[in-house]
């Protein structure tokens, strides 16, 4: 005897033995109760979900991934709407599979059944519908917006997969420059990925990309004052790409750029503050180092953060400089701009959460 698995309109599916000498349509009906005066209709649903139509005199062979079979009674034609076109179905139950063929839904689509009474419902391949209630059946496929951030900048992404060179693309970044790069998944250790890595956007958990230096150490000594300055186009780009307000300022012959509400990591007793960061007067020539804060930022461990100090007032407000250094690589004019600094930044903010 064979073990298969049957169901009737019910969509539910039960275990029977079968025996090989009646492995045609009428056999498997003939499990459920079905004559051949009932006019059932025998599919199996094969491994792609789609549905295949099994004459009663029809031999065939069970294999596995291929042992479910839906049997119904069908007199008649189903109408349904596959995103808005109308088409009609000659069987009581359809497959998601079915759907898609229907409809000519690729796979950068999801598949929703819609509902009246209840909320929509997602259709994988395997899934069944029963189109026996009242009125037309309603399909829709919607585009999915994968989304990743990269270094606080949102990206979305027409696929479920991503290669990380090209995340770094999309968000603004060049790949170009030598940085570490690591993928930030809930609840798992962080993991270090190259270029190449190819990010599965599905998986549960996907948080974002970090990048950083090769290395960012505390270092100590002042800020050197700054003078008026601009920002280059790629700069601002940056800037606005973060979704954050931002102003530039020139306070007692010091520039600065301001980022209001900063995202912090975890570990940190707020969760954003005001950034601020100071260009020399040779800018970019001479590197940028370190930056301030407004509040004075403090971790949840109680743990005190070396090298930042009260130093300053930026607009009336006091401000605490956190004196930093990139050793690794060394500050380039061609390549390096505030858009770079901004990865010293979330490297060292970073840094003291993972102490």
């Amino acid at each position: 005897m064979l073990n298969v698995f049957i169901s009737n309109q019910s969509l539910s599916f039960n275990p029977y033995q079968l025996d090989p000498g009646h492995m045609n349509g009428a056999g498997i009906a003939a499990l459920l109760g079905y004559r051949p005066a009932d006019y059932p209709v025998v599919m199996a649903v094969l491994a792609n979900g789609e549905l295949e139509t099994i004459r009663a005199d029809e031999s065939f062979t069970v294999v596995a991934g291929q042992d479910h079979f839906v049997v119904v009674a069908s007199d008649r034609l189903y109408r349904i709407s596959v995103d808005g076109v109308f088409s009609e179905w000659g069987c009581r139950v359809i497959s998601g599979a079915q759907v898609r063929k229907i409809g000519q839904i690729g796979p950068a689509k999801k598949l929703y059944h819609e509902r009246v009474d209840r909320p929509d419902r997602e259709l994988g391949h395997t899934d069944l519908v029963d189109l026996d209630e009242a009125g037309v059946e309603t399909f829709r496929s919607r585009a999915v917006d994968w989304k990743l951030d990269v270094q606080g900048v949102t990206i979305s992404s027409a696929t479920s997969s991503i290669v990380v060179k090209d995340a770094l693309v999309e968000a603004g970044f060049d790949p170009a420059e030598r940085w570490q790069i690591f993928l930030v998944v809930k609840g798992k250790p962080k993991e270090k990925v190259t270029l190449e890595t190819v990010i599965d956007l599905s998986a549960p958990g996907i948080e974002r990309l970090r990048l950083s230096p090769d290395e960012v150490q505390n270092a100590d000594g002042p800020l050197t004052p700054r003078r008026e300055f601009t920002l280059s186009a790629a700069d601002e780009g940056r800037l606005n790409r973060l979704g954050l307000r931002w102003e530039t300022i020139v306070e007692q012959q010091r520039r600065f750029v301001l980022v209001y509400e900063y995202p912090l990591p975890e570990g940190y007793t707020s969760s954003s503050f005001l950034l601020a960061m100071e260009l020399q007067p040779t800018f970019p020539q001479s590197p940028m180092y370190g930056f301030f804060t407004h509040p004075r930022l403090a971790l949840c461990s109680g743990r005190e953060i070396p090298n930042v100090s009260q130093s300053a007032s930026i607009l009336g407000q006091s401000v605490a400089g956190w004196s930093r250094s990139r050793t690794s690589p060394p500050w380039d004019p061609a390549t390096d701009s505030v858009r770079t600094h901004l990865l010293t930044v979330n490297a060292c903010l970073e840094k003291e959460v993972e102490q």
